[in-house]
């Protein structure tokens, strides 16, 4: 059996001490980029990888950052997830992806985080508060995504899930609808709860009367549930805004089945503007929620913050409409 290349072996190929060759994967700022650029070709031609736990056990942490997310099969999640792990490992570090799904499943994500000893972390946080994330990830740098407290001073991507659904309900208000409804996602979650906030704030500020909802929990057959639940109302509605496009292709669906013209009798709005959105019958007018812009922004604040501790600083990404045809 062969021995395995040490970072010994590298660091003597390269002519340069122990330490360059482990900036080269862990702090590629402190070297050249001509010399990063020799340790790396000299890495891959031995073939050597560094041990992320040996580098955490020397310094406390490792080079593995934690994207802590709610779904990975959902397309905003891989999106996020991918652009993440462009940025990330570009200045050498790895991504380790933690689909938490439930409450517990969360808190056991960030425990792990903690446990594992890992650089830092990126949350999209679903089910718990920022205190309690900051509380359990202890000192770990953390980069939260997604709605936040004004007063909230830390690193934060900020997606406007109130604005987004405001403006779609208000679009269907312009163009001449009068009941809207609102196929709403998992009401205990704090980004679904802003949109159907903006939903709602849309309906009294265009005063269209008490909102008609329909709850879901993000997928394409409780879409198909819950437009049922409303084309079976005494009124039904004229149009529908869904939390996400896949409900909102679910509702679709149904109408279809049922031989009712969209956008003539119901117009349908979605939010996301995942790529599906150009492929239903007829295509998604929907809030364009940039995943990749998101991703990429938190691991920028996350690396930055590695590379400058007492670093403080907030991003905002804008959400917008996108007319197709579906209204």
């Amino acid at each position: 059996m062969s021995k395995a290349v040490t970072m010994r072996d590298i660091a003597r190929a390269a002519g340069v001490s122990m330490s360059a060759v482990s900036h080269a994967f862990h702090r590629p700022e402190e070297l050249s980029p001509d010399l990063r650029e020799r340790i790396l070709r000299l890495a891959g031609e031995y073939g050597y990888t560094p041990d992320p736990r040996a580098h955490g056990l020397r310094n406390g942490t490792s080079n593995l950052f934690a994207l802590v997310v709610a779904n990975i099969t959902h397309h905003y999640f891989a999106t996020v997830a991918s652009a993440v792990q462009n940025a990330v490992s570009a200045q050498g570090y790895r991504l380790v992806i933690l689909d938490s799904k439930t409450k517990d499943g969360e808190r056991d994500s960030l425990e792990a985080v903690r446990h594992e000893r890992m650089a830092g972390a990126i949350v999209d946080s679903y089910h718990l508060g920022m205190g309690d994330v900051q509380r359990i990830l202890g000192a770990r740098p953390a980069v939260f995504v997604g709605d936040a407290d004004e007063r909230f001073d830390g690193l934060h991507v900020r997606v406007p899930n109130f604005a987004g659904a405001y403006a779609a309900t208000t679009y269907l208000a312009e163009t001449g609808r009068r009941r809207i409804g609102h196929i709403t996602g998992p009401l205990e979650i704090a980004g679904v709860r802003r949109r159907a906030d903006g939903y709602r704030r849309a309906l009294a500020d265009y005063g269209l009367g008490p909102p008609i909802e329909a709850s879901g929990d993000f997928t394409y057959a409780t879409g198909r549930r819950a437009m049922l639940d409303l084309l079976a109302l005494p009124e039904p509605p004229d149009a529908v805004f869904a939390a996400t496009d896949a409900m909102a292709a679910g509702a679709l669906g149904v109408l279809r089945e049922r031989g009712i013209a969209v956008p003539d009798r119901i117009a349908v709005v979605g939010f996301d503007n995942v790529e599906e959105a150009t492929w239903t019958v007829p295509s998604l007018t929907t809030i364009d929620q940039p995943a990749a812009a998101i991703g990429t922004a938190a691991a920028a604040l996350l690396l930055s913050v590695m590379r400058e501790p007492d670093f403080k600083a907030s991003v905002d990404v804008a959400c917008e409409l996108v007319k197709r045809d579906s209204a």
